[in-house]
């Protein structure tokens, strides 16, 4: 079990889950309307023409298509630049172009624009990746993305799209060493920005952060000595670099943890799942950003608890699946449950284990409008997987 003040996770890398739905781009959310989900049933993705088994990876919605792209494959080099576009329309993948692509890495930040991908930051095959792209899915073409003035190459950080704006923000650097400074990269002019000092959080990595469309929330994550339940909202075009909105009240908030889910409601701040050091997580909590304050999410028939699951909002309930718990998350999941919020923290609905979709940690889910699709992840510490499923709602 690991020392509270060394994390096991610092020295394999950290597992970031990057499948935060705001950072993958996906229809507005709406606010919760309460009552009883569609339950879950998984159909199996086809697998001709899927990516290959990796983890770590990105997944984002276009609005017609999901995109998967890099993450950690194993072998020599264990990373990849490689990817491929899924259609639940025809139900068929295409591969996208490598020419021009960014270097090969995992646990990189992948954000929609609207018309184009943005990748930033993970690691690659020895060190932390210094360079970005821009993939145009209408021409299957990339270009980089300008190095010039952007934050210090880094991974087990976040990044979010937030009115316009990629925002990235803490994480570790190629020494291990956390981080409490960002950037804020603008796609219309190819430029990078530091964001702001003032008012930032205390330096930190595997935290979490979302995005409520025009602001960046951060939230938990460890100062490499504690684990943290504090926050902050972030505005990146309020100033020329951007300006901290002030810190989420701690009072009533969820314990501090790393590697948790962390969504946006259209009107709350929800935290669930992840890891603080000694047992893994079944709690969370809303917060209402109006109010600053913090409701408890329910316990009763909650998922069990895990850290690395995929999560994703989908219409007005809160969609968990897969993930890992046990010392050193070594027993992989493959089950879940969908949150409805409400004023009391919410109910949860089960999402049963099914042979459509076997369990594991570090997938990525997205949210189509109509369906929620899982992809990749890791079922073992040496087996990648290619598999997914789709799941209307």
């Amino acid at each position: 079990m690991p020392s509270p003040s060394r994390p096991l996770l610092v020295a394999l890398f950290p597992f970031f889950l990057l499948a935060c739905t705001e950072e993958s781009g996906g229809p507005p959310v709406t606010p919760p309307t309460g009552g009883p989900p569609a339950e879950i049933v998984w159909a199996a993705l086809p697998k001709d023409g899927a990516p290959s088994p990796r983890y770590q990876h990105t997944a984002i919605w276009t609005g017609s298509k999901m995109i998967i792209w890099g993450g950690d494959v194993g072998g020599s080099p264990p990373v990849t630049a490689t990817g491929a576009a899924y259609d639940p329309k025809t139900r068929a993948w295409s591969p996208i172009s490598e020419v021009g692509a960014p270097s090969p890495r995992h646990s990189h930040v992948a954000v929609w624009t609207g018309t184009k991908m943005l990748v930033w930051g993970g690691y690659g095959a020895t060190e932390p990746a210094i360079d970005g792209g821009i993939y145009d899915p209408a021409t299957d073409t990339w270009e980089p993305m300008s190095t010039t003035g952007q934050p210090a190459p880094r991974f087990a950080f976040t990044g979010v799209w937030a009115d316009g704006r990629l925002v990235v923000w803490g994480g570790l650097d190629a020494s291990n060493q956390k981080l409490g400074n960002g950037g804020i990269y603008n796609p219309a002019t190819n430029t990078w920005t530091n964001t702001n000092a003032a008012g930032a959080l205390p330096a930190r990595f595997l935290h979490g952060a979302t995005s409520t469309g025009a602001e960046m929330i951060v939230w938990g994550g460890n100062d490499s000595l504690d684990w943290r339940n504090d926050g902050a909202r972030f505005s990146p075009t309020a100033a020329s670099t951007g300006v901290w909105l002030g810190t989420t009240s701690s009072s009533g908030a969820p314990q501090g943890r790393e590697r948790a889910t962390l969504e946006w409601t259209g009107k709350e701040l929800l935290v669930w799942g992840g890891w603080t050091g000694g047992p893994y997580l079944s709690t969370g909590g809303l917060l209402d950003i109006e109010s600053g304050t913090w409701t408890s999410t329910s316990e009763d028939a909650a998922p069990s608890a895990r850290a690395d699951h995929a999560s994703v909002w989908a219409k007005d309930r809160l969609v968990v699946w897969g993930g890992c718990t046990t010392d050193n998350c070594l027993q992989v999941l493959d089950d879940g449950g969908q949150l409805v919020p409400d004023s009391k923290g919410g109910t949860w609905y089960p999402v049963e284990a099914q042979a459509e979709l076997a369990g594991s940690r570090n997938a990525t889910a997205i949210f189509t409008g109509e369906s929620v699709i899982v992809w990749g992840g890791r079922t073992s510490p040496s087996a990648r997987t290619a598999d997914g499923a789709e799941a209307p709602l």
